[in-house]
């Protein structure tokens, strides 16, 4: 190969490499619109919070740390599109860098072998880090939906996007979150003022991790909301039946910060949109149901809880973790540098 070629591709590659940056400049530039139209929030301070909550557990001593709460029930190999799938062994692989999260862990299953797996993972943290519960998924709310959504689903004219209408036990899993953050608050199972769901995967790209990380709140938290990844823009002109005809995806579910207090009327929120919406025969994933929340077309519906969105309009699924503390990867790839292109 000749110089006047190595020259030309590098050239080439220059070009490229800077309208890259340009683009991700614009994309950085761009503002929160979610935020800035939604800025009243819950009516409490932080100070009538704690407040409340020292009334509720009879005690003031609630750390500011985050409690992180996650699950995992074994629905046999996944389908998610038509080329790839997840079993047990891709979340026995994601869920060991569960070893290196420093903050305070509860981790239901259904998994005798999970469980065990993860008692092993958090051995070397301290004891009361971590909490494992066996659970029944039939003994779930969310499970308890699994016939209605299957009736749904089975129409031929529904929307098919795998699994997320096509698997009701995949959805029924997504609407657990809900469920699991309930029990945790009602059975006191923490000594934080803040609570985070993350999905069983959500750590995937630390399993290489070396050290220990802990997760705090950003600097932009706000005490009145509930924080979400927003992965694309809010679009307000589509319906309910819109949102699961594209499969379309607003805020990431992997990921949910807030207080306590607030968590537990956002959990009543999102179980009243799921009854409402098996009324309109309409479901999908917890992500498509939140879109739908906030949509304003769902009928006899109203949100008490306003979210708060953090992004970087770059559809980074992981951003909330990454203003939190989650280790950035030295290598990032290429499939996520680019996945908003």
């Amino acid at each position: 190969m000749t110089i006047q070629v190595w020259i030309y591709l590098v050239s080439i590659g220059g070009t490229v490499y800077f309208g890259f940056m340009l683009y991700h400049g614009y994309l950085l530039s761009m503002p929160n619109t979610w935020n800035e139209n939604h800025r009243q929030g819950f009516s409490k301070t932080l100070n009538v919070m704690i407040k409340n909550l020292t009334s509720l557990y009879g005690t003031d001593d609630l750390s500011d740390n985050i409690t992180l709460v996650t699950a995992y029930f074994d629905l046999g190999q996944i389908y998610k599109g038509p080329f790839h799938t997840q079993d047990f062994a891709v979340y026995q692989k994601w869920s060991s860098a569960y070893k290196f999260v420093a903050n305070p862990l509860i981790f239901f299953t259904d998994s005798e072998q999970m469980a065990e797996l993860f008692l092993l993972y958090r051995k070397n943290l301290p004891k009361n880090a971590t909490k494992v519960v066996l659970i029944k998924s039939d003994e779930l709310w969310a499970f308890s939906k699994a016939k209605l959504i299957k009736k749904i689903f089975s129409d031929p004219a529904y929307p098919k996007f795998s699994p997320n209408t096509i698997n009701e036990n995949y959805s029924c899993t997504m609407h657990a979150k809900y469920d699991l953050l309930e029990k945790v608050i009602k059975e006191k199972w923490f000594r934080t003022k803040f609570l985070a769901w993350v999905d069983i995967g959500y750590f995937r790209n630390q399993v290489d991790e070396t050290h220990k990380f802990h997760l705090k709140l950003p600097e932009d938290f706000s005490y009145q909301h509930i924080s979400f990844t927003e992965i694309n823009e809010f679009n307000k002109k589509l319906t309910p039946m819109g949102i699961i005809d594209e499969n379309a995806v607003w805020v990431g579910g992997g990921m949910i910060l807030g207080g306590l207090e607030l968590m537990t009327g956002f959990i009543s929120d999102y179980k009243e949109a799921v009854g409402r919406m098996l009324d309109e025969k309409l479901m999908s994933t917890d992500q498509q149901v939140i879109y739908i929340m906030y949509s304003n077309k769902l009928p006899g519906f109203t949100p008490k809880i306003q979210i708060q969105t953090h992004t970087l309009h770059t559809r980074d699924w992981f951003h909330l973790g990454r203003i939190c503390g989650l280790p950035v990867l030295h290598k990032r790839r290429m499939t996520d540098i680019f996945s908003y292109l």
